[in-house]
């Protein structure tokens, strides 16, 4: 993706980041109180980026369930319930560790007057829900930072294979969506070994 065009990167995998490259970094109050970063890139470039929460909260939802699910179940299922509309705050400190992840998930939707999930395509479609809608949410605040619009979200990483989530980002954040390459960030992480190892 160029300079010019007016799209964010989303890294979609257990962790998340999102992040816009930039010929400048942006150190200001704002992106400070905003908790975006600027990351040092090739040609002088910088991204400007932030940390969030990813698919960690359905590994640990697999977990919680033995396992019994493949993922690929677990979105078929979530498909099937995708009018479930509750969603939860997927940054909350409570979700990142957790004995027990969908308990989480049910008693903060109970605590915060939604209708908690009770079947597994629920838990399923409550989370994937709530990382698009997390997603929608930094991309306008990058927006808002930078002063540029932004109309293209390019997702890759293992997390883009997700075609459920992928459409849950589009609907939520009403931005073209670009899929791929799947194997970017084992791509990158390759290179910088190679970079420093030479």
């Amino acid at each position: 993706m160029n300079i010019e065009d007016n799209g964010v990167i989303l890294s979609s995998g257990t962790w998340s980041l999102l992040g816009k490259e930039l010929l400048d970094p942006i150190v200001n109050e704002q992106s400070r109180l905003k908790n975006f970063t600027n990351e040092g890139g090739f040609d002088r470039r910088y991204r400007f980026l932030k940390n969030i929460m990813g698919l960690w909260i359905v590994q640990e939802v697999s977990r919680n369930l033995d396992h019994r699910y493949s993922y690929s179940e677990l979105v078929k299922l979530a498909r099937e319930a995708k009018d479930f509309t509750s969603v939860i705050d997927v940054n909350d400190q409570r979700f990142f560790v957790s004995d027990n992840m969908i308990e989480e998930i049910v008693n903060y939707c109970k605590e915060s007057g939604q209708i908690p999930p009770s079947t597994v395509g629920e838990v399923s479609a409550c989370v994937y829900r709530s990382l698009a809608s997390c997603y929608k949410k930094y991309i306008d605040e990058i927006s808002e930072i930078t002063g540029q619009e932004i109309s293209v979200i390019n997702i890759i990483g293992g997390g883009c294979k997700n075609e459920f989530l992928n459409e849950l980002i589009k609907a939520e954040t009403d931005r073209e969506v670009i899929i791929g390459p799947i194997e970017a960030t084992g791509i990158g992480n390759r290179r910088c070994c190679v970079i420093q190892w030479n």
